[in-house]
């Protein structure tokens, strides 16, 4: 789950739109009748930064996504999870 925080703050020095967001992610082993997280991630803030508001949140929701789900990958695969 990758939120938008609110609207986006501008740089003055260069003009630039800058939004953050907030990414929390968590898998989940459904095997069980009570299901178990075995990998999570968050509550993380990322910033993106770009000429508009619309392509500063794209980036970074690009940056959020990208890191968490290295994240959760890295998890699993210490865990032996195939």
């Amino acid at each position: 789950l990758v939120r938008s925080r609110g609207l986006g703050d501008v740089y003055k020095r260069q003009g630039m739109a800058r939004v953050a967001v907030t990414v929390n992610a968590r898998v989940l082993d459904v095997t069980q009748p009570i299901p178990d997280t075995i990998a999570s991630v968050g509550p993380v803030q990322y910033a993106g930064v770009g000429p508009t508001e619309d392509e500063a949140r794209t980036n970074a929701l690009k940056l959020a996504a990208n890191n968490a789900a290295r994240e959760l990958t890295s998890q699993l695969t210490n865990l032996g999870v195939k």
